[in-house]
């Protein structure tokens, strides 16, 4: 599978970081199960592709340390 793209899931309101969450290519539906923190109730996604996507996330639960 060739790469469009890239997805990165990062903390609400921090910069990008340099690394991508997950790979992705055109046409093609993609799945995956992140750890994320949550920073003042936000998250934030970053497309790292030329073109625009479709993201679905559900927050399965959380854990306080």
């Amino acid at each position: 599978m060739e790469n469009a793209g890239t997805l990165t899931a990062f903390p609400g309101q921090a910069t990008v970081p340099g690394v991508s969450t997950f790979p992705f290519a055109a046409g093609h539906t993609v799945t995956s199960l992140e750890v994320v923190p949550i920073v003042n109730g936000n998250v934030d996604f970053y497309n790292g592709s030329s073109g625009t996507i479709q993201v679905v996330a559900d927050l399965l639960g959380f854990y306080a340390h």
